[in-house]
């Protein structure tokens, strides 16, 4: 009996590591996309966020963005038009072979913006910078903006040896037409000179890769 019973034993517990196996693959999903989401929301937003600091953003998904403007993945549950949609947008970034299975629920704040953009822009409406700013004038050689992209990584091909995704602070007057391609849907400006205390009319406009301005304005006061 003890010759008999040792082999079942091993074999019931190797059943249940298949089974557990089996049981472990049925929770992923395969992502054929990096990026499962895309936000496409409005308007788009800045804020406030310190002394000379504003914080951007397109709107927020719990209380301003539409439930319509939020394109998933059909493997995570996109269906019609918005997944139609996502499979442009997937597609023009190149993000339609990453083939891994992942808790996609695990990574379900992975998104970045529908659009990609090709230059970022800010003036000041009601007073000057400084000396070499004047009221309206452009403030692109003096503000930076820092945002997260995914591009990088998904144009390598998903490398193992590159992070996923990548912080990045620049100039508005050194931002190039792909630099801000698959970016988060929150990112910074910040000024250097601060201006003198004050109140502050901004306003910053994001110039989509097919040409659509979108615009939002702020009052920044520094004190």
């Amino acid at each position: 009996m003890k010759k008999i019973f040792l082999p079942i034993v091993v074999s019931l517990l190797l059943a249940g590591c298949d089974d557990d196996m089996v049981r472990s693959k049925a929770d992923l999903t395969l992502l054929v996309s990096f990026v499962p989401y895309y936000e496409d929301n409005e308007p788009f937003n800045i804020t406030p966020s310190g002394l000379g600091l504003l914080q951007g953003w397109f709107g927020d998904m719990n209380a301003q963005m539409p439930v319509n403007r939020i394109y998933s993945a059909p493997e995570v549950g996109g269906r019609g038009e918005k997944a139609e949609r996502f499979l442009e947008i997937a597609e023009r970034n190149g993000d339609r072979s990453y083939n891994r299975y992942e808790d996609w629920i695990k990574y379900s704040g992975r998104s970045c913006c529908a659009d990609n953009y090709q230059a970022v822009h800010a003036r000041c409406l009601n007073a000057a910078w400084d000396d070499a700013h004047p009221v309206g004038s452009s403030l692109d050689d003096i503000l930076e903006i820092e945002y997260g992209s995914y591009a990088e990584y998904v144009r390598a091909g998903y490398p193992d040896n590159l992070p996923s995704g990548k912080t990045y602070r620049k100039k508005l007057s050194e931002l190039k037409k792909d630099d801000m391609s698959m970016i988060d849907p929150y990112f910074y400006f910040y000024s250097d000179p601060v201006p003198p205390a004050g109140t502050y009319e901004m306003e910053v406009t994001l110039v989509t890769t097919e040409g659509e301005e979108k615009t939002a304005t702020c009052t920044l006061v520094i004190e």
